[in-house]
């Protein structure tokens, strides 16, 4: 096994940690967009009123 030097490591756990905050984020935004927000509200809005016939 080679020895990696100590910045060396770190330097590639930054570089490993700034791609996951990079793809945590981009989905993050994703899942967020106004498209997918409205879609989601109009699923709530169509179950309530589901549930509401259902009820009645």
């Amino acid at each position: 096994m080679t020895n990696i030097e100590t910045r060396t490591l770190i330097a590639y756990v930054l570089i490993v940690l700034l791609v996951a905050a990079l793809v945590g984020g981009i989905a993050y935004l994703r899942h967020n967009s106004l498209h997918r927000r409205i879609h989601r509200e109009r699923e709530r809005e169509l179950a309530r009123l589901e549930e509401k016939a259902l009820d009645s």
